[in-house]
């Protein structure tokens, strides 16, 4: 199994944009690696139960996994650092055409076109 790279720059610039709290370098990167040990776990155990020739198989979705999610995750943290939380700019500073932007731009991470039909449908992970 192997780890992808979260950019901790991007973390922490995000955290910034969206709450007063500080920032605990590094608990990007732990709440990814939690999350691919999970996965991680639950493949063994999947590993377990079915025929050998699987595993190989098995293998590569939890790489496929691991490597999407942190994918995702950067690329998240990178449009959450676009605009600011209008907690944190305040009403008179606040970007409101950048945060449309912004905003727009999150949905497509949850919105995945349907094959068979012209609509858009939203997932959830």
């Amino acid at each position: 199994m192997q780890y992808y790279p979260i950019d901790e720059t991007l973390a922490r610039r995000a955290r910034e944009m969206t709450s007063y709290s500080d920032y605990v370098p590094g608990s990007a990167t732990a709440e990814y690696r939690r999350s691919v040990d999970e996965a991680a776990s639950l493949a063994e155990r999947q590993k377990q139960k079915v025929d050998p020739i699987h595993h190989e198989r098995i293998d590569q979705l939890l790489d496929a996994y691991a490597r999407r999610l942190a994918e995702n995750i950067n690329q998240g943290n990178a449009i959450t650092a676009r605009a600011p939380s209008i907690l944190i700019a305040g009403g008179g500073n606040f970007p409101a055409r950048k945060k449309e932007k912004q905003n727009q731009n999150q949905m497509v991470i949850f919105v995945v076109p349907n094959t068979t039909e012209k609509n858009w449908s939203i997932t959830f992970p």
